[in-house]
């Protein structure tokens, strides 16, 4: 699967409650941001909502999902600068 599937994987299955996996900072895999609740449809890209100590929306695009490991429930972003403050 490539990166743009498994952002549709990520999308469908978060929709049924199958797939809410936790996110990690991808330099620095001690910072977990919390888990996907939700995907937001945005015309140019879907947005993913995280909440862990607070909520975060993510911009479902190659330069911030770094990775999707489906079998250990993992996703890896790297948030673009200005992203979270």
């Amino acid at each position: 699967i490539g990166q743009l599937g498994l952002y549709y994987l990520a999308e469908y299955a978060d929709r049924f409650g199958y797939y809410k996996p936790e996110v990690y900072d991808a330099d620095d895999e001690q910072r977990n941001y919390g888990k996907i609740t939700d995907v937001l449809q945005n015309g140019a890209n879907d947005v993913y909502v995280i909440k862990g100590d607070r909520e975060y929306l993510v911009p479902a695009i190659p330069d911030v999902v770094i990775s999707t490991d489906i079998d250990s429930n993992i996703m890896l972003i790297r948030p673009l600068e200005g992203l979270f403050d």
